[in-house]
């Protein structure tokens, strides 16, 4: 783990901001976008839709968090080719995905 922090420029239900992480949290993120067959101004734009509880990017690392235990957990197979990025999937978004949303839509992510 590097430690460093980047910024980027999104849009959030249409309007532009820009948002800082850390760079483990953007490539998670983007791994999550790119499993889902979402877009990441869209997953944030869902975010933002569940709740306001959390600053947004405090809400990006719970999700994060949320999606991947939910994966971890999950007793369904979703097959990632991890060379390219393009899992075989039948569905979208993924179970794993609606779990995770909704988890964070309930305010379970106290609990983490």
């Amino acid at each position: 783990m590097t430690g460093s922090v980047s910024t980027r420029n999104i849009f959030v239900s249409g309007k532009r901001t820009s948002l800082k992480l850390e760079d483990e949290i953007w490539g998670a993120v983007d791994e999550i976008c790119a499993i889902e067959d979402i877009s990441i101004d869209d997953l944030l734009s869902e975010l933002d839709a569940v709740g306001a509880e959390l600053n947004r990017a405090s809400r990006i690392r719970c999700f994060v968090v949320s999606y991947f235990r939910h994966a971890a957990l999950s007793r369904s197979k979703i097959v990632i080719n991890l060379n390219s990025m393009h899992p075989e999937k039948s569905e979208t978004p993924t179970p794993i995905f609606r779990r995770a949303l909704q988890f964070m839509g309930t305010g379970g992510y106290a609990s983490l």
